[in-house]
């Protein structure tokens, strides 16, 4: 019996060491101390990230400053010209057995490179640092193999298209009435000729 008392008065000493422990502080110096190194850990990876992107950023800056030189160097139109267009389509059109019926032109619009700060990009809204884009919707009636063949070459033309929006209506078995939405676009240069 005496071992069994024993064993009684060591756990309640023991758990009496660890209330008195609580209430003095000392597991929350410890937790606080680990809980700042998980906190340092977490601002030295941030400040690793921050820094990290810094480095790219300034690559990609003088990346998109070679690359403007080499774009001003070279004598690429950038005005967005609706004969330019309309020679493009038609010669696509023809090529995949297709007689449009009508295009459409809206007004030209600049094209923001840097969304980030699109409250400056509206400010400077010069032509020198954006490049342009015209909307532009094609109608027409065709085989449906045909509007898919055409479709494939407008992306694969060497002129910069998106399309953006396609429609197609079934006039019959394989006939069908497409309505397709692109976007035609033209690189920024700055005007020293």
């Amino acid at each position: 019996m005496t071992v069994n008392f024993n064993y009684k008065i060591l756990i309640f000493m023991c758990l009496a060491g660890l209330v008195l422990l609580f209430i003095i502080g000392i597991p929350d110096s410890i937790l606080s101390k680990l809980s700042s190194a998980e906190d340092y850990d977490k601002i030295h990876s941030l400040y690793q990230n921050m820094n990290l992107n810094f480095n790219m950023k300034s690559s990609f800056e003088e990346k998109k400053e070679d690359l403007m030189f080499k774009i001003n160097e070279s004598n690429i139109d950038i005005d967005i010209m609706q004969d330019k267009i309309i020679n493009v389509l038609s010669n696509i059109s023809k090529k995949n057995n297709i007689e449009l019926s009508n295009i459409k032109f809206s007004d030209i619009m600049p094209v923001f490179f840097d969304n980030s700060n699109s409250d400056e990009a509206l400010e400077t809204d010069s032509d020198d640092n954006n490049a342009v884009c015209m909307n532009v919707t094609v109608d027409f009636d065709s085989d449906f193999n045909d509007m898919l063949s055409f479709v494939d070459d407008i992306k694969n033309s060497e002129t910069d298209i998106s399309v953006t929006d396609i429609s197609i209506l079934l006039l019959e078995s394989d006939k069908v009435h497409v309505m397709i939405s692109l976007i035609f676009y033209a690189l920024p240069l700055n005007h020293g000729r």
